[in-house]
């Protein structure tokens, strides 16, 4: 698999676990973000915004008061996003 679809598959595992929970604000960062990442036809410096922010959106744990397994889905979804910010020209 590689870094792109793994990290569409990161996100995908957050958002239902942050929808159960009711973090609808969270959740609609990740889905945005999401959308434009998983936009092949879209403009790749609005893609490469999209997964930087996704790379620097772990101080949101604390503030939306993430559970341990949220916090441990995001950090996949960090660590995903960091492994394709570097794959992308």
């Amino acid at each position: 698999m590689n870094e792109l679809a793994t990290l569409l598959n990161s996100l995908d595992l957050l958002s239902p676990e942050l929808r159960k929970t009711g973090k609808v604000e969270s959740e609609n960062f990740f889905a945005i973000r999401r959308g434009i990442v998983a936009d092949r036809g879209g403009e790749i410096d609005k893609r490469k915004a999209a997964i930087k922010e996704l790379t620097t959106c772990r101080a949101m744990a604390q503030h939306a008061d993430f559970s341990v397994a949220e916090e441990a889905l995001l950090e996949n979804v960090v660590s995903d996003a960091t492994a394709c910010s570097a794959s992308i020209p």
